[in-house]
């Protein structure tokens, strides 16, 4: 961080915090963002995250799209089909 930019930023960082957007954290922690002040036509800062390193260390849940085939086989015994049964189905 440049030196001219630092009270900028610290002023940012803690209104950032005031308005509960950020939580200072003061030991060591895995979850490491790279961070990037840049300048807004207002004179103010706007400060960007990185998250490549946090998006690899999330663990998604993976939800099977249901396809056609597996609808329609549940639908084999059904003789009258509404509009409700087609939205719930997907």
């Amino acid at each position: 961080m440049p030196v001219p930019k630092k009270e900028a930023m610290k002023a940012e960082l803690d209104q950032m915090v005031a308005d509960k957007i950020a939580t200072p954290v003061n030991e060591p922690t895995n979850w490491v963002c790279s961070v990037l002040a840049v300048p807004k036509k207002d004179g103010l800062l706007c400060i960007c995250l990185d998250p490549k390193d946090f998006n690899t260390a999330i663990k998604r849940t993976h939800y099977h799209l249901p396809t056609a085939e597996d609808i329609s086989s549940r639908l084999t015994n059904d003789k009258v089909l509404s509009v409700v049964d087609a939205k719930r189905g997907y």
